[in-house]
């Protein structure tokens, strides 16, 4: 018996059809070339197999949710960006301040090197060339520093002293009565007090107090109060002053150094 390969109609043997034997009296079908026709199209969904089997396979949930891929690149990438903000960079900023501030130590040693050397010269005895040059090498090391730091700001005040000092000594030493009044009226101290008002606070002898109040004429003319009593003036108040200002660098360097 033959099965027809495309409708299933079998063939009885004793029954006499009107149809060739080599085709189905059901359908009609040519039962060799049905048969090559299946043969090929099975051969076809073979090679199509084959080829979609070399084909990489994504997980099913990937083929199913794509989104889920884009979520983990969007997590993955918000990490990074909130490790890198409130992690990374601020321990390089801290890093970066903390090797400013070592270089800062360093450069404020120097400058408070050189300031107790003044220091020193003027209790061992020093003359003025030599005072000026130790001055000089103290602006040469503050100008290192960063002028927003503590430290740099308590240096910068001590060497004000030693510099307005320098400036009165360099009047003395070209006897200008002039400069020399106009420092020591004008010049201040930490508190913002004139040195004058400092030196005359003291124990300071009458005639000072006289030449101060002398008929109101240092106040009222101090061109013609340096001509006429300028010499006395710088007699009796250059020392004091100098040792007003010395004091008061010594005593900052002090409390520098407990700091």
């Amino acid at each position: 018996m033959k099965k027809c390969p495309k409708c299933g109609y079998e063939r009885l043997p004793k029954v006499n059809y009107s149809a060739p034997s080599t085709e189905c009296p059901d359908c009609g079908v040519i039962y060799e070339k049905n048969e090559t026709y299946l043969a090929q199209k099975k051969s076809a969904q073979k090679k199509q197999s084959e080829r979609t089997s070399l084909k990489p396979k994504l997980p099913k949930n990937l083929n199913k949710k794509p989104y889920i891929l884009a979520l983990t690149v969007i997590f993955i990438l918000g990490f990074l960006f909130v490790t890198a903000q409130y992690v990374i960079f601020p321990y390089l900023k801290k890093q970066e301040l903390d090797k400013l501030d070592k270089l800062d130590k360093q450069n404020c040693n120097k400058a408070y090197v050189a300031l107790k050397k003044v220091e020193a010269l003027l209790e061992s005895g020093i003359n003025y060339r030599d005072y000026g040059n130790a001055v000089s090498s103290v602006r040469i090391e503050l100008n290192l520093l960063k002028g927003d730091s503590k430290r740099a700001e308590e240096l910068e005040k001590i060497y004000v002293y030693y510099q307005i000092s320098k400036e009165l000594w360099s009047a003395k030493v070209k006897d200008d009565r002039t400069a020399i009044f106009n420092i020591i009226e004008s010049g201040e101290i930490s508190n913002g007090v004139p040195i004058i008002n400092i030196l005359e606070s003291g124990e300071i002898s009458n005639e000072l107090w006289r030449l101060k109040t002398l008929t109101g004429l240092r106040d009222r003319n101090p061109e013609l109060y340096v001509e006429l009593h300028g010499e006395r003036y710088a007699e009796l108040y250059y020392e004091p002053a100098q040792q007003v200002l010395w004091h008061e660098a010594s005593g900052l360097l002090k409390d520098y150094e407990q700091k």
